[in-house]
């Protein structure tokens, strides 16, 4: 019989899913706390146009995408967004496949953006919440592993819910009339809440053991601040130019960790263990760079942007929340395994005259962050969008969005070592701008 080390397998499946564990690639670390859930637009109108929205950013969103568009919107705004995610894995190993569903919906977006009246040019503030990015996922695996006297059956059950998020303090002015300089001040929030489950049964009645089973549990909140500095250029009524900086975060995760592990045997008696504790580590992400830009002819617009982050710069600040790695340890293992990524965004949008209604497409593709990851571990998305003006003051926005990627879990147990998923995630956005 196998039994999985429930501390660990813990440490290994930490708020950063993975410390010290093989995959695809021959990587020491699997996702940092950066790369790991689903990247969110917190407008459907980004959404809408596969993100590319630094050069447009005419609505709240601007604080997260660049400040400096905040600088082109004339009157107050409330802003909403609500998203509805359906997440899909079909994970395979051995001959085995095994497919999980789950679905969430969850606050995108809210915010108040107010402009100051000037006698020229435009100076704009806004505050509000952003939901950035998100852990809500599922992951399950069963299958019959041989032993030399049989078999015995195994399943894996993971749960994960949470996300980063940041309280945003954003203000824009015009330094010329067609130059805006804006930054956003970052107070980040976020939660991973992350549950293993794990079931062993001597269903051929071979051992002394009738079920084992263990469940884990990990609860890491986060905390940090940054900036992001945006520019934006006009020429003339046609063109947009745009360009952002992000400086480096550095993340504290404060994580509450417990497991307790059963099993019961043929004679009906129960071995019960368990073990709690607390951690606290800090890791900084790399600065991000990007650069976009956006054409206006007659009813259609246009937009691509790129950006740029080195992830061999991610860096732990102390002792990562690996069992027996040291932060120098874990910093070099990053250097060897990550690598600088270019993530490209497209989109457009096309006005239908007379009717107040715009329709949307868009494309975006994020590189794996691994040296030598295939292809296939790239998230690519594919997204559709629609835009209604209610009336002069409120705007209604939908948006669709499905991606789709393979990825690989590595050491679920010694004798699990890799197990392969190909991933594919629907979300819906809905946003609602009102100006008064």
């Amino acid at each position: 019989m196998m039994k999985i080390d429930a501390r660990s397998r813990m440490l290994l499946l930490i708020c950063f899913l993975g410390g010290v564990a093989g995959s695809a690639g021959g990587q020491t670390f699997e996702n940092t706390v950066f790369q790991i859930g689903e990247p969110l637009c917190v407008s459907a109108r980004a959404a809408g146009m596969g993100g590319a929205y630094q050069a447009v950013a005419e609505d709240h969103s601007a604080t997260y995408w660049n400040p400096a568009g905040l600088a082109q919107i004339r009157r107050m705004e409330f802003f909403g967004t609500l998203s509805h995610m359906v997440a899909k894995d079909q994970a395979s190993a051995y001959g085995y496949q095994t497919t999980s569903e789950a679905s969430f919906t969850k606050l995108g977006a809210i915010g108040l953006v107010i402009p100051v009246p000037t006698y020229r040019g435009s100076l704009v503030f806004a505050g509000g919440y952003n939901r950035v990015q998100s852990f809500d996922g599922q992951f399950d695996f069963a299958w019959q592993l041989a032993t030399p006297e049989g078999a015995v059956r195994q399943s894996w059950n993971e749960l994960e819910g949470g996300g980063l998020n940041n309280w945003v303090l954003s203000g824009a002015v015009d330094m010329s009339p067609n130059l805006s300089l804006g930054a956003s001040l970052n107070f980040w929030t976020g939660r991973d809440d992350y549950q293993l489950s794990f079931r062993e049964d001597d269903h051929l009645n071979l051992y002394t053991f009738d079920v084992f089973e263990k469940n884990d549990n990990i609860d890491t909140r986060f905390s940090g601040t940054n900036f992001r500095l945006g520019g934006l250029y006009r020429v003339g009524n046609i063109l947009r130019v745009a360009a952002t900086m992000s400086t480096p975060l550095t993340l504290t995760g404060k994580e509450d960790w417990g497991y307790v592990d059963t099993e019961t045997f043929d004679n009906g008696s129960r071995d019960v263990s368990q073990r709690s504790g607390t951690f606290e580590y800090k890791v900084s992400s790399p600065f991000a760079f990007g650069f976009g830009a956006a054409a206006t002819v007659a009813w259609l617009a246009v937009a691509g942007e790129v950006t740029y982050q080195d992830w061999s710069q991610v860096r732990f600040k102390t002792d990562p929340p690996v069992a027996g790695w040291t932060k120098g340890e874990a910093n070099l293992a990053i250097q060897r395994t990550y690598r600088a990524t270019t993530q490209v965004r497209l989109g457009g949008e096309l006005t239908i005259p007379g009717v107040g209604t715009q329709v949307r497409a868009g494309y975006a593709i994020l590189p794996s962050p691994f040296k030598g990851a295939p292809a296939t571990h790239d998230r690519e998305y594919l997204t559709l969008g629609v835009g209604f003006l209610l009336d002069k003051q409120v705007k209604f926005d939908l948006a669709w969005v499905r991606g789709k990627w393979e990825q690989t879990t590595g050491s679920l147990s010694e004798d699990l070592a890799r197990v392969d998923e190909q991933v594919t995630t629907t979300t819906v956005f809905a946003s609602v701008g009102v100006r008064f």
